[in-house]
């Protein structure tokens, strides 16, 4: 494939460079299928990588979860993540480090011994997703040109956890109440550590690259990195989107919740509707139903019991919970970067309700493309109003379109990428990159695991432009 065209990264007179331009893109996860927030960011940030030339990515995933083979231009390395540390084990070396528990229980031996291995000769760029992917691995592959992409700011994530309140079940007794309190107790004060910690991690990581990428403009103040930018999540529609005016069946409106249940913030959120919010719509809408949908439902399972509460999990494709949905709910009280699914339902042009955090670096504002509300009685009214105006549901359905339209489409999304890359290449660190000619044939110095769809282990990396 050819280079993005208009690219200022050309090579001086006499300076060796990669040609095509080569990508060497290091993550915790392998992205496909994409089937959550972060494998649908970094699928298609490597798809925009990949308009510039080959990438490589080096992959940290050992979850042993199955694997589409990776797109025509793409190679995987593989260097698995080993089991987490058991906690006698983090919890002294947590103390004595500095770092976040995270970085601190997970073991990236092969990631650090690979990433030694790596030519780093053959590469104009170097990509990391996440902190996570970062920290093993700069030490090996810094020095040239270089992003991080911080995705969610884990400082700002760890500060917001520690307001939500402990999580227990809707019929839990005294005893079990008092327990629930105890955990969170001692969880948030592991968070208000790890709060700092990560601030630290972030701003030590973004000292060592040249761009920094978070989700809006407002993480940028956030993050305090002087070479932050915005990259937003986007959304990619694969069918038309029906209208949403109507309610399909006003004696049981849908209001629907998607996410990935094995993240905290989520599973409050829908908890916090399901008990505080939904006995209050129902009040006023009798046959009101929540549905829930995402991948590791079991960790809310037991709201399944309460009346108008319809757990699904995960499910093979969301267009039918979409086009089936009469407001789309973001009840979130915590967490960090942008929501994916607020921008998945702006695109199939539902209704939306949603707290004030649930929308935080997305550009809507109340009332024109969304309805805000936080507090269950407020939360409560704003769906009752988004399901019983008519009027209401076109407005925001057709300004929400509008400022997908404009801001949050992956094509769009993935030239500002570029335009990124081809800056960062044109730096001086990037100028040093390419001046490094190749000293070694990277083929013979490292054997890796292709990714096909079985994940078997394959031959060596070939040069061959994929």
């Amino acid at each position: 494939m050819t280079p993005a065209t208009g690219s200022s990264n050309a090579p001086q007179a006499g300076a060796w460079s990669p040609n095509p331009p080569r990508t060497l893109c290091v993550a915790e996860t392998y992205p496909w299928p994409a089937r959550d927030g972060y494998t649908l960011r970094l699928s298609n940030m490597v798809a925009a990588l990949r308009r510039r030339g080959p990438v490589d990515l080096l992959c940290l995933d050992g979850s042993g979860r199955r694997r589409d083979p990776p797109p025509e231009g793409v190679t995987v390395i593989d260097a698995p993540e080993g089991p987490e540390a058991m906690p006698r084990i983090w919890m002294p070396a947590w103390i004595r480090s500095g770092l976040p528990r995270r970085l601190v229980r997970r073991d990236f031996t092969e990631a650090a011994r690979v990433a030694a291995l790596v030519d780093r000769d053959r590469y104009d760029l170097t990509f990391f997703s996440h902190v996570d992917s970062w920290f093993p691995t700069h030490g090996a592959l810094g020095g040239g040109a270089s992003i991080v992409d911080f995705d969610n700011l884990e400082d700002v994530l760890a500060a917001t956890t520690r307001t939500m309140g402990p999580m227990r079940s809707p019929d839990a007794g005294l005893v079990t109440r008092a327990a629930a309190r105890g955990r969170f107790a001692v969880a948030s004060w592991f968070n208000l550590v790890d709060e700092r910690r990560w601030a630290r991690v972030q701003r030590e990581a973004a000292t060592g690259v040249d761009r920094v990428l978070v989700c809006s403009h407002l993480d940028v103040t956030r993050s305090g990195c002087a070479n932050a930018v915005a990259v937003p999540n986007g959304y990619t529609l694969a069918w038309e989107p029906v209208d949403h005016t109507e309610v399909r069946d006003r004696d049981r409106p849908v209001f629907l919740f998607v996410g990935l249940m094995g993240y905290p913030p989520n599973v409050d959120a829908v908890r916090w509707f399901a008990t505080e919010v939904l006995g209050r719509l129902r009040t006023a809408v009798p046959g009101a139903v929540f549905r829930v949908v995402g991948r590791e439902a079991d960790s809310v399972a037991v709201l399944g019991s309460i009346d108008g509460v319809e757990i699904v999990g995960e499910v093979e494709s969301l267009r039918p919970e979409l086009e089936g949905a009469d407001v789309a709910v973001v009840p979130l009280r915590s967490g960090a970067g942008t929501r994916l699914k607020v921008v998945e339902a702006m695109a199939n042009r539902i209704p939306i309700v949603s707290t004030t955090i649930g929308t935080e670096g997305i550009e809507v504002r109340d009332g024109e493309h969304v309805v805000l509300a936080d507090g269950a009685e407020g939360f409560a009214e704003a769906c009752v109003r988004a399901v019983g105006d008519p009027a209401l549901r076109r407005r925001l359905a057709d300004a929400a379109w509008e400022c997908y339209e404009e801001n949050y489409r992956w094509s769009s999304i993935g030239d500002r990428l570029l335009r990124i890359a081809d800056e960062v290449v044109a730096s001086p660190r990037g100028f040093v990159a390419r001046n490094r000619r190749p000293s070694r044939d990277f083929r013979a110095t490292k054997p890796v695991r292709e990714a096909d769809g079985s994940g078997v282990v394959g031959g060596p990396v070939a040069d061959d432009g994929r």
